[in-house]
């Protein structure tokens, strides 16, 4: 497939620094993958600077296109105990957060002033970490997309100078599991119900994203499809950026201790569709001309 060179295709990993054996799959990866967000809470933070820093020093020409995964799920909380994370450590899932959307508005307003707390400490942690501020944000689990949590977010990004924010709305369809269509149409309706939010805040999707259709069944028979698709539509039209979302962090058997009281994702972390993800994002990215900013 030839693409334009005036298109940008993002070849994209998250959850880079969440553990060394994530770290190190990913950037196992770094031959293809032109753009990673870490997770600045992890376990490996150092690990993911240290892999960044010798990927740029590699390639000047092309620096990595580096991201803040804000995490509300794992890990210890970097602005301490609060209504988010009652222990200190991270323990709700999407479904608990969205609870607070029903709460009375003195509860949503303390759970919204939680959020933009947490989120300028995983900013700033950041900015410690990379001597930058990260020009784009996306959340673990899709987590920002949820109204009440997207407004501490948005605040918090604009504060901080940050106006660029994955929307992860798949730009195209897939015939898909059952749960990956009932996920994509969430994100669809919540990609509407945030749209003010971000805009009150002036800050914009920078790129087409695909990769929630393909949720624990990616591979190459999904990903060649939609380039192919992306190249000969709108789409590609208008030359957007198109961002594609791969999970190749494996962990290493010895992190159990990390995830011991987490084993649904500790199954996710070492499941071997983290290998099958690596393979296609190869193959996909091998296959394909494409340009990087």
């Amino acid at each position: 497939m030839d693409i334009s060179r005036q298109s940008i295709i993002y070849w994209h990993a998250d959850d880079l620094g969440l553990s060394p054996g994530i770290t190190q799959s990913i950037e196992a990866c770094f031959d293809v993958i032109n753009s990673v967000s870490v997770i600045v809470n992890g376990t490996d933070v150092s690990g993911a600077v240290d892999a960044i820093q010798a990927y740029d020093k590699k390639h000047p020409e092309n620096p990595m296109r580096v991201g803040l995964h804000l995490n509300f799920i794992e890990g210890a909380a970097l602005s301490g105990k609060s209504v988010i994370c009652p222990t200190g450590v991270f323990e709700k899932d999407f479904i608990a957060f969205w609870q607070f959307a029903f709460k009375n508005r003195r509860d949503k307003i303390g759970f919204c002033d939680a959020i933009y707390a947490e989120t300028l400490h995983q900013i700033q942690a950041f900015e410690k970490a990379f001597g930058v501020t990260p020009t784009v944000v996306d959340s673990h689990q899709h987590m920002h997309m949820i109204p009440v949590v997207a407004t501490g977010v948005a605040q918090a990004c604009a504060r901080a100078g940050i106006f660029h924010i994955r929307i992860p709305d798949d730009c195209m369809w897939i015939r898909s599991p059952i749960v990956n269509t009932g996920k994509y149409g969430l994100l669809k309706l919540l990609a509407h119900k945030t749209q003010h939010i971000w805009e009150q805040y002036g800050i914009t999707n920078p790129a087409q994203f695909f990769g929630v259709l393909s949720t624990g069944t990616a591979n190459t028979d999904i990903y060649m499809p939609v380039l192919q698709r992306w190249q000969y539509t709108e789409l590609f039209a208008n030359t957007s950026p198109l961002e594609i979302l791969f999970h190749p962090g494996k962990a290493h058997p010895g992190e159990y201790e990390i995830w011991h009281n987490r084993p649904n994702l500790w199954r996710y972390y070492t499941h071997p569709q983290r290998d099958r993800e690596a393979t296609a994002l190869r193959h996909c990215a091998k296959s394909i001309q494409y340009a990087t900013k």
